[in-house]
């Protein structure tokens, strides 16, 4: 009988071990994931600024073109410069 005891005690103690490392490890892996959100949410506000600050950019330009119909320089490197800056932040929203 003290031998059946003793096994289910170990059993039990196992199982509450297996218990504790499961719950410690979904904390990390939760605390891991709210953290990559939070970041996520600032590169993504970091975005919409850059946005915002490149359309007004875009907009001046529109309003102090030339009345000429083809498209000046400036507008090709303002075009430019908002491709790769999206591009960049894009792919650093990718990586872990």
């Amino acid at each position: 009988m003290e031998s059946n005891y003793v096994k289910l005690l170990k059993e039990y103690n196992d199982l509450a071990e297996g218990y504790e490392r499961l719950q410690q490890h979904l904390d990390e892996e939760t605390k891991f994931h709210q953290e990559q959100t939070s970041q996520n949410v600032a590169v993504m506000t970091d975005m919409q600024d850059t946005i915002t600050q490149l359309r007004n950019q875009l907009a001046e330009l529109r309003n102090t073109r030339s009345a000429s119909s083809g498209v000046s320089m400036k507008e090709i490197e303002l075009f430019i410069h908002v491709h790769e800056t999206l591009s960049t932040e894009n792919k650093s929203l990718r990586q872990p």
